[in-house]
């Protein structure tokens, strides 16, 4: 049944992001997926991919005439096709998947995480979850601080030599930016550790303590996480991103055209390369620190 509620509500998002033009037809078809097995997982991951979506979905839009100034492929509304959905949002589906074939035949909005209550007898499980958390802390850090720090009247510095460089480029980071990628993490930190309380209270027995635990813990591992993962994002576009100057509009371009000035890094990867490769970066790190410490 949850299943089944879970395609009713991502059908119902897809399409509302659609007619709001938050994403393109291929992009709808994706989110379906992405939303449907997320979704049905349970209220933990449910939380986590709607403060993503939604948050990002907002931010996208905010300041879109000064970024159409300065972005040279800048979409009107921040449509998000299906690589964009999937480079932020797969590696995720495929974690609820696994999650819910441990969990499997006791699926359902309030079902109690089992690993969050004996973290130590379920490893690979709190793995996953912190896989996941990490997943999507770095892409809603990276989403908040990229959507914001063009924005800001912070000084723009490569990451990789900490020289001045204009705004909107890869790799190019703020004081302002770099904080919100911070909070961004820190907003699917807190989301995980509400549904944690949530979950758990919901149930006829006393509260467990190492669910109220993790809710602490959630959110200051989301807001590392969120942190690091952008700047992982950032490193790996100024060197395996191209970056440049279209001579004719003055603007940010990310492939190389007939009249352009090179700024940084090589034309080997593209935006949701590198997105999808800081978030797998981040995810796997993260959740191995995470689990060497459950086991010490």
């Amino acid at each position: 049944i949850w299943i089944g509620i879970g395609v009713g509500f991502s059908l119902f998002l897809a399409k509302r992001s659609l007619k709001k033009k938050s994403l393109s037809k291929s992009g709808a078809i994706a989110a379906l997926f992405v939303g449907t097995v997320t979704l049905s997982s349970g209220l933990h991951y449910t939380l986590g991919l709607l403060t993503f979506f939604l948050s990002s979905s907002r931010l996208t839009k905010v300041g879109k005439e000064k970024k159409k100034k300065i972005f040279e492929d800048y979409e009107d509304g921040g449509q998000r096709n299906w690589l964009q959905v999937l480079a932020n949002g797969g590696l995720q589906a495929v974690i609820s998947i696994i999650l819910m074939y441990y969990k499997w035949p006791n699926i359902g909005l309030f079902t109690q995480e089992i690993a969050l209550v004996n973290p130590t007898e379920n490893r690979f499980q709190m793995w996953l979850i912190f896989a996941f958390i990490s997943a999507y802390a770095c892409a809603t850090g990276d989403t908040w601080a990229s959507e914001t720090g063009v924005l800001s009247s912070s000084k723009t510095y490569f990451i990789t030599t900490l020289k001045p460089c204009p705004p909107g480029v890869n790799g190019g980071v703020t004081l302002f930016g770099t904080m919100m990628s911070g909070v961004g993490g820190l907003s699917i930190g807190i989301s995980f550790g509400l549904a944690s309380f949530i979950t758990n209270l919901s149930l006829p027995q006393s509260p467990d303590h190492s669910l109220f635990l993790f809710g602490f813990v959630f959110p200051i591992f989301g807001f590392v996480c969120g942190l690091i993962g952008s700047l992982i994002d950032s490193l790996l576009g100024a060197t395996l991103q191209f970056s440049g100057i279209n001579n004719e509009t003055k603007k940010i371009i990310e492939h190389p055209t007939k009249n352009y000035k090179h700024i940084c890094g090589y034309d080997l990867l593209g935006n949701n390369q590198v997105n999808f490769l800081s978030i797998v970066i981040t995810a796997f790190i993260s959740a191995q620190i995470m689990t060497y410490f459950l086991d010490n």
